[in-house]
């Protein structure tokens, strides 16, 4: 392994764990937002919704 080869691997792992750590928050973002939704969905909500639709 040249050093040149050596830094671009570390330039790739730096990347890759930049979009793991994000993918991660937006995840637990979005389940949260659709924890919060679910709270707010009522079993009469979802069984009038079906009905009508």
């Amino acid at each position: 392994m040249t050093t040149r080869g050596n830094q671009k691997n570390i330039w790739y792992a730096k990347n890759i764990l930049c979009v793991l750590s994000r993918y991660s928050i937006l995840q637990k973002q979005q389940t949260a937002k659709h924890q919060k939704g679910i709270h707010l969905l009522r079993p009469a909500d979802l069984s009038s919704g079906l009905s009508h639709g």
